[in-house]
């Protein structure tokens, strides 16, 4: 199944330790990132009704 045949709206994922946060084809992906390391980071996913914002932020 393709990504933009799911019924989701965050795919949410880890384990690279990578933070990025991007909108694709009416779905949010993130990876929050590490909270060690120089480049640690971690996500935000708000969610308001219909309205859903995700970002992340070094720390």
């Amino acid at each position: 199944m393709l990504y933009s045949d799911s019924r989701a709206n965050i795919l949410l994922f880890g384990h690279t330790h990578q933070a990025m946060c991007t909108y694709k084809k009416g779905l949010w992906i993130m990876n929050p990132g590490s909270v060690r390391g120089w480049d640690a980071s971690y996500g935000v996913i708000i969610l308001d009704g219909e309205n859903t914002v995700c970002y992340t932020n070094p720390v």
